[in-house]
């Protein structure tokens, strides 16, 4: 009778699930930097993937953009599938020009200034919405915390523009139909 060969588990697969959910990530990190900084996982839940787990390797990476690509493989290693998901360019994942244009525009609402006024806010929101979550039950992280915290702050952030446009947009609405 055929028995069946252990699947062989690459202990520098940072990938898998249970190390987050059991809190036992740290030691595979702290090994992965020390013996294998740059280490291709061949198989994985995800497939294949590269890691790069030290400050200098991802400094190289990132000032090599036309050797290492964002765009080509994607900075994530979740399974994309077709017809389900949809793909939507984030510019974190994209090579430049565009990443290097589109992060000059939203670079100014991130210095360390902009970011010690905002933290207190930051913080509130994350509080609020960390304590809000279910107890003993499963939730969606990216819809229940993830997108809830983004919409939060970037609403927050647009809201005074908002009001001041849709404040102006009425009032030429009332004089074209001569209400005022």
């Amino acid at each position: 009778m055929a028995t069946q060969a252990a699947e062989v588990v690459d202990p520098f697969d940072v990938s898998r699930a249970e190390l987050y959910r059991d809190d036992t990530w740290h030691q595979p990190f702290r090994t992965l930097r020390a013996e294998a900084p740059v280490h291709r996982v061949e198989h994985s839940d995800y497939g294949p993937f590269w890691s790069v787990s030290t400050y200098k390797g991802i400094v190289e990476v990132e000032s090599l953009p036309d050797l290492y690509s964002s765009e080509a493989g994607g900075i994530t290693i979740a399974d994309f599938v077709e017809g389900r998901d949809v793909r939507m360019p984030m510019f974190i994942a994209r090579d430049r020009p565009i990443h290097t244009a589109q992060r000059r525009t939203v670079a100014p609402a991130f210095t360390p200034s902009e970011m010690t006024r905002m933290s207190g806010d930051i913080r509130r929101r994350t509080a609020e919405v960390l304590d809000a979550l279910p107890w003993n039950e499963r939730f969606d992280w990216v819809d229940t915390v993830s997108v809830e915290l983004v919409l939060q702050l970037q609403l927050h952030r647009l809201l005074p523009r908002l009001r001041l446009l849709l404040l102006l947009l009425l009032k030429w609405l009332l004089q074209k139909t001569k209400w005022i």
